[in-house]
C-alpha cells in the first residue's frame, strides 16, 4: 500500500505527468482547491502507487520500494534533474503489533533500502496504524 509523494514550491509537474510511465494516481497544481477539505494547495505535487502489499507486510513494502526505484530509475533521475523538488518521500503504512502477543515492536530498515533512498535524497514516512484499521 506504499505510495510516493512528490512536491515542489515552484515547478508544476503537469508536463512530466503527461509523458511519464510512473503510476501516478493523483496530482494537484499550486492554488488548486483541496477536496474534500477546504483550502488550496500551497505547492505542486503528485503521488504514485508503489506497493499493493498489505500493511502487515512491512518488509514486502520495503522490497517494493527498492523495485520501484530500480524499475523507474531513469524517470526518477530525470525528474530530480529537471524539477525543483522541495520534498519527496515514500509513505509506508503499517500496523501496530503491540498487544497481548507482543509488548515491543521493532521494524528494521536494511542498509540496502537506506542506500537507495539516500541516492535520490528520498524521505521515508512510516505511518503507524492501530490494529484493525482499514487496510486500503
Amino acid at each position: 500500500m506504499c505510495v510516493l509523494h512528490v512536491f515542489s514550491s515552484t515547478s508544476s509537474f503537469k508536463s512530466f505527468i503527461e509523458h511519464t510511465d510512473l503510476p501516478v494516481y493523483r496530482s494537484h497544481e499550486k492554488g488548486e482547491g483541496k477536496k474534500p477539505v477546504k483550502g488550496v494547495f500551497s505547492n505542486f505535487g503528485f503521488s504514485c502507487d508503489v506497493s499493493k502489499k498489505p500493511w502487515e507486510d512491512f518488509s514486502g513494502q520495503l522490497e517494493d520500494i527498492e523495485l520501484f526505484i530500480k524499475n523507474y530509475y531513469d524517470e526518477l533521475a530525470l525528474l530530480k534533474a529537471s524539477y525543483t523538488i522541495s520534498e519527496w518521500y515514500f509513505d509506508l503504512p503499517y500496523q501496530l503489533r503491540i498487544g497481548e502477543e507482543y509488548y515491543c515492536q521493532s521494524d528494521y530498515l536494511p542498509p540496502t533500502i537506506m542506500r537507495v533512498l539516500a541516492e535520490f535524497n528520498f524521505g521515508l514516512e512510516l505511518s503507524l496504524y492501530p490494529p484493525g484499521s482499514k487496510n486500503g
